[in-house]
């Protein structure tokens, strides 16, 4: 269900077990478990290495997340000094500005935009993403996609031969080679 919204979601998994609740009251007991499993949130192994490494070099950086801001808030809340390397340049799923959720393009092209980089083509930009959806929203945007499967919720049987149009699929972000990209290599 990663990357997807809640509504389609809730209705995924009721019509799959025919359980007798409305989508919203079934939102509604979801929202309560989830927001104590955000609280726990942690990064993915790599992630603050990564994130500080592009920040120390100026490249300019945005998250764009399914989650609707108030969850995307309870999961950042322990990590509030890295997640401000970003600055205002977080979109959440519930921005007033979407219209469609992932695998929709719109999501990644709403936050380009925000960075103000117009001069940028959609093919310089680099997506790193943990869900199906956001894999093809990715792609669908024009972008180059490295997908970090997690592992939680898919197996590599789930991961196919055209990786959802990821450029590159790697088991984590302690993996990642920023030279790859025409970006700059880790300072070891």
């Amino acid at each position: 269900m990663m990357g997807r919204s809640s509504t389609d979601a809730a209705n995924i998994l009721i019509e799959a077990t025919g359980i007798d609740i409305s989508p919203e009251e079934f939102n509604d007991r979801v929202n309560k478990i989830k927001v104590e499993i955000f609280k726990r949130a942690q990064l993915l192994p790599g992630a603050e290495k990564l994130i500080r490494h592009l920040y120390r070099h100026e490249i300019p950086m945005a998250i764009a997340t399914s989650s609707i801001r108030p969850f995307f808030e309870i999961k950042s809340y322990q990590h509030k000094a890295l997640f401000s390397l970003f600055g205002d340049n977080i979109t959440c799923g519930d921005d007033e500005e979407l219209e469609e959720a992932k695998p929709s393009p719109q999501i990644y092209l709403l936050a380009k935009k925000r960075l103000g980089l117009p001069s940028v083509s959609n093919s310089e930009c680099l997506v790193f993403e943990d869900a199906h959806n956001g894999v093809k929203s990715g792609f669908n945007a024009g972008m180059k996609v490295v997908w970090i499967p997690d592992y939680r919720f898919c197996t590599d049987s789930d991961i196919p031969a055209d990786l959802h149009g990821a450029h590159k699929a790697i088991p984590s972000l302690l993996d990642f080679k920023p030279e790859e990209y025409g970006l700059p290599p880790y300072d070891n």
